[in-house]
């Protein structure tokens, strides 16, 4: 060990940095064990943007956690890093980065409870239900095999119920009812709870509970509610786009094609480019055009079969997004059909 590493392991042990450390790894737990090992100079700046995060300076603390990138010597070094600057980016509310970083922490380190309930939280946001649901199920098998204190019992409640969440919007709704159960029998007054209960009774098509359920949920969480409410009047109109499917004009479509065709040069050279950034960004205006009710983001990708330029489309789990766009695919002109492919996926 070099001078430089015996003054940084010295600075490491006294009182001004391991008091916030410890601070730090009480609110993290094992995502913070094991990590950057002997390594005291990396650790240092670990505890300085982990206490500049923690005062919620993201985009500071973001570029501190970069200068310590290359220290990175093991999965676990990687996937607290991908973590951290997880929380930054959701912090900064860039929600797609926020899942893609948590999602990378998930697949490097398979053993981080507080990831898997990051990622689903944030998962849930956009939209992508599929993966709230993996990942809640994850966090509830991680949270079941440690010793079930309270606290513990009340994440593990909390968990039963975004998962029950995820699968209202997935239509399992059975196995939905049954996660919810399981989070009342874990912790039966959790704020906010009453919410997803709401949403889940109203999907499956029983009204009798939901006006209890608003009210309850007007005095718990009264920030949330109005949202909540929202979207239980569509259901009740049948006119959720998510549940029910809103038909599009022949205008709309026939709309969404002549841009489309005034782009198709554009379109396809960013598909041979590989680059879905682009992609996104020419279709999306039309996209929304065309799903104006929609508030998550729209995801499009490309890909090349030869000559053929083909697009995917994730539909979202969405009814109306689904059977939309295959009104929309079914209408595209046979010239465009020669040079692309259209797809659309969960």
């Amino acid at each position: 060990m070099d001078r430089k590493q015996e003054f940084d392991k010295k600075l490491f042990f006294s009182p001004q940095v391991q008091q916030p450390w410890a601070v730090h790894k009480q609110a993290f737990g094992p995502l913070l064990e094991k990590v950057f090992s002997d390594d005291y100079t990396t650790l240092i700046r670990l505890v300085r943007a982990l206490s500049v995060i923690s005062q919620r300076r993201f985009a500071e603390g973001e570029a501190f956690l970069e200068e310590i990138r290359s220290a990175c010597r093991s999965d676990k070094d990687s996937a607290v890093l991908a973590f951290f600057k997880g929380l930054c980016r959701e912090g900064l509310g860039d929600m797609h980065s926020a899942f893609l970083l948590f999602h990378e922490c998930n697949r490097v380190d398979h053993g981080l409870c507080l990831a898997y309930m990051k990622e689903g939280r944030v998962a849930l946001m956009l939209g992508r239900y599929e993966n709230a649901g993996y990942a809640f199920e994850k966090a509830v098998d991680l949270l079941e095999k440690e010793p079930q204190s309270v606290m513990q019992r009340v994440f593990l409640s909390s968990c039963y119920a975004q998962l029950s969440s995820a699968q209202t919007m997935l239509f399992r709704y059975e196995e939905a009812v049954t996660s919810m159960k399981q989070a009342e029998l874990l912790h039966a007054n959790q704020p906010g709870r009453c919410g997803i209960k709401a949403m889940l009774e109203a999907a499956m098509g029983n009204f009798d509970n939901i006006d209890a359920y608003i009210a309850q949920l007007r005095q718990e969480a009264p920030q949330i509610s109005e949202g909540y409410i929202r979207q239980i009047e569509l259901i009740r109109q049948g006119t959720h786009p998510h549940f029910f499917r809103r038909p599009l004009s022949k205008k709309q479509i026939h709309a969404f094609w002549e841009h489309f065709e005034s782009k198709s040069d554009a379109l396809t050279d960013a598909v041979r480019r590989g680059d879905d950034a682009a992609l996104q960004t020419l279709l999306e205006p039309e996209l929304k055009a065309l799903f104006p009710y929609i508030e998550q983001k729209l995801f499009v990708f490309g890909e090349r079969d030869g000559d053929v330029s083909v697009i995917v489309l994730h539909d979202l789990y969405m009814t109306s997004l689904s059977f939309g766009m295959g009104e929309v695919i079914d209408a595209c002109p046979i010239e465009l059909k020669k040079r692309f492919r259209f797809m659309v996926k969960h």
